[in-house]
């Protein structure tokens, strides 16, 4: 049976609701101070299984951030350093003896300029004598690296424990005093220095001023956005000391050779070095560090193809001026050339890791297997006579290259 409402016209409605509108509610805000709860809604709790349900849920899904536990240092428990007493776990790691890329770098130029250099020789400088040399060269390299990463950690104590991948360094975490790591540095120079007297008076005159460059590089990331020309300056040094080191003056063509190689080393070096500050980026910019990839970051892939082309480009001119064959071109600078497009191409900035990755294969790839390689290879062409006086395309002949007469100890 349908209900029928009666009509109403739209006077009565509108009075209707004027009266509505004139009644105040019993939760205005003029009323809500007499409003009043029944007492059984004051005394009324939850059921405790209620609670305890609640409870559960919100320490699972939302758990508070102060049980977080913070980072500590843990020693290594895998790896080389794994297997050193405890107590000398911290200088180990202030040298970076479990990371060798850094001494591979400062070792290279000294591995290019020993094998140009004993083909530059009259006679060609027999192998004995130029691995000998490159194992002097070596030990130095792994000396020294550890001397400039002590100068440099203690001067950037302060910096280190604002950026992630450096807080828990030796210093910067206290394991190593400022004093102890000072005394540690002279040690490790008196060691440096073992070395180098080993090597021929001209050597040693040219090596001893790398020193000042070394211990300047830290200071330059407080001075300027550009400290990884400084660095170039120093990781290359290696690339005037191998012409003393086999009996050749730094006069001539031969200084012009090692002046390109040098050039080039220093054009690679801030390639490389651009990689590996990106990352620490967000870092440094928070640290008020300075570097190329802080003012530059937008552009830093262009900048690493227009070093890249005056790395190859000044090679390419240390082999000019010394005569080289073809066996350099192709190999040296061709494969230089190659890897380092296939690297600028390939690396990804933004990741971490492929950013490390590249840093280590940039050594190996570019430094050992393409530009040593082809050195090493244009060496052995010489000894053997491979190019004769001519040369293989007119290139890399007797007639075409800057000899100097030298007496080798070994005949």
């Amino acid at each position: 049976m349908a209900v029928r409402f009666p009509r109403l016209g739209m006077r009565s409605l509108s009075q209707a609701i004027y009266q509505i509108n004139r009644t105040p509610s019993r939760l205005s805000p003029r009323n809500l101070t007499t409003v009043t709860r029944p007492s059984s809604i004051l005394r009324h709790k939850p059921l405790p299984n209620v609670i305890s349900r609640i409870n559960t849920t919100t320490a699972t899904t939302t758990p508070p951030t102060s049980q977080i536990p913070p980072e500590i240092y843990e020693p290594p428990k895998s790896g080389l350093l794994s297997h050193f007493p405890r107590k000398t776990i911290p200088y180990a790691e202030l040298i970076r003896l479990d990371k060798p890329t850094g001494t591979i770098y400062l070792f290279l130029p000294c591995l290019w300029s020993t094998l140009l250099a004993g083909t530059l020789t009259d006679p060609v400088t027999p192998l004995p004598t130029v691995l000998g040399t490159t194992f002097l060269f070596a030990t130095g390299a792994l000396i020294m690296r550890g001397a400039g990463c002590t100068i440099n950690d203690l001067l950037d104590r302060n910096i280190d424990l604002h950026v992630s991948r450096t807080k828990f360094r030796p210093i910067a975490r206290g394991a190593i005093t400022p004093f102890n790591a000072l005394a540690f540095t002279c040690v490790q120079l008196l060691a440096g220095l073992a070395v180098l007297v080993q090597f021929p008076a001209q050597t040693i005159i040219w090596g001893i001023p790398s020193l000042a460059v070394v211990t300047v590089y830290p200071l330059m990331k407080r001075a300027t956005h550009y400290p990884q020309f400084v660095l170039g300056l120093a990781f290359s040094w290696g690339a005037l000391l191998g012409f003393p080191a086999l009996g050749l003056g730094l006069d001539g063509p031969v200084m012009a050779t090692a002046a390109c190689l040098y050039g080039s080393n220093v054009a690679w070096t801030v390639v490389y070095d651009i990689v590996y500050a990106h990352q620490d980026v967000r870092d440094d910019v928070k640290a008020g560090v300075k570097s190329i990839v802080v003012k530059h970051e937008a552009y830093t892939k262009y900048l690493m193809s227009a070093l890249g082309a005056a790395q190859v480009g000044l090679l390419a001119s240390a082999g000019a001026v010394a005569g080289c064959g073809p066996v350099f071109y192709l190999v040296s600078c061709g494969g230089a050339a190659g890897s380092l497009a296939y690297m600028i191409r390939k690396v990804n900035l933004k990741d971490v890791k492929e950013c490390w990755y590249y840093f280590e294969w940039c050594a190996w790839a570019v430094g050992f297997f393409a530009v040593g390689g082809g050195l090493f290879g244009e060496y052995m062409a010489v000894r053997s006579g491979l190019y004769g006086g001519e040369g293989l395309w007119g290139l890399g002949g007797s007639r075409h290259r800057a000899f100097q007469r030298v007496q080798n100890k070994d005949g």
